[in-house]
């Protein structure tokens, strides 16, 4: 459509200083009783001025007709976007929820294991200490358990705050949108997109710890491993010492059955 408003601003300008001079000209020419042709010149530019006048109005009401459609269109591709972002976004946070919950009670869980296991495994020294004497295995100390506690406790603020970010995002995903103007899908879309980066952010710590407290239940593991291998050692040459005591004592036996007989 072509409607440059510059063009129709200097024709409308030479339009009206048509008319002013057209004006002066009948002004001057009621003096002189002669002013039958500029009557008519006036009336011809002022039907122009009309007609121009309604042209521009039919051009503002087309273009008010293709503003309306084009922010009928706008809405339509937002509420298209809007939707395929919600849906993106509803699987996304299920699957988040998910692994928030997995990594949260499997470093609950470890930490009552790594707790219980230690314990479990002190006990056992003790009763061999007093009933075998093994006063040279040290009692088992679970390695940096002062840092894998604090680990547990950030990942249990970050999990806190995941969950917070989740609940502002299916707030968003709760509301009328199929009755909602093109502005507020466009504002929220931007605090679903804001409200989704930080829950990614949230989620990477999350792994991040999940993956060291992984870490640090492999090397325990294998610590109290080779701490009950230790025992299980000391345990063997307890044995061949008893065995050696027995022999030696049956031995002794079979000399004094000799001398007897």
């Amino acid at each position: 459509m072509d409607f440059n408003v510059a063009t129709v601003e200097e024709k409308l300008d030479n339009i009206i200083k048509s008319i002013e001079k057209l004006e002066n000209d009948h002004d001057s020419s009621e003096k002189s009783d002669s002013n039958i042709q500029p009557n008519d010149q006036l009336n011809e530019m002022t039907e122009l001025f009309n007609t121009e006048v309604k042209i521009i109005e039919n051009k503002i009401i087309e273009k008010n007709g293709l503003i309306d459609k084009l922010t009928k269109m706008r809405k339509e591709c937002l509420l298209f976007s809007y939707t395929t972002l919600v849906e993106t976004l509803k699987s996304k946070v299920s699957n988040y929820s998910e692994f928030i919950t997995s990594a949260t009670k499997f470093s609950k869980e470890y930490l009552e294991y790594i707790n219980n296991s230690t314990d479990s495994l002190n006990d056992d020294i003790d009763t061999l200490q007093t009933k075998y004497n093994f006063n040279q295995t040290k009692k088992h100390m679970a390695s940096n358990i002062a840092h894998i506690t604090n680990d547990n406790n950030s990942l249990i603020e970050k999990e806190k705050e995941a969950i917070q970010t989740i609940n502002n995002l299916t707030k968003l995903f709760t509301i009328d949108f199929q009755n909602a103007d093109a502005n507020m899908l466009y504002n929220n879309k931007l605090q679903m997109t804001y409200f989704y980066s930080q829950l990614q952010k949230s989620i990477e710590s999350i792994k991040q710890l999940y993956r060291k407290v992984r870490a640090f239940k492999l090397s325990n593991i294998y610590l109290i491993n080779e701490k009950y291998s230790d025992i299980s050692k000391q345990f063997d040459n307890i044995l061949q010492l008893q065995k050696n005591k027995l022999t030696e004592n049956l031995n002794n036996l079979k000399e004094i059955e000799q001398y007897v007989s």
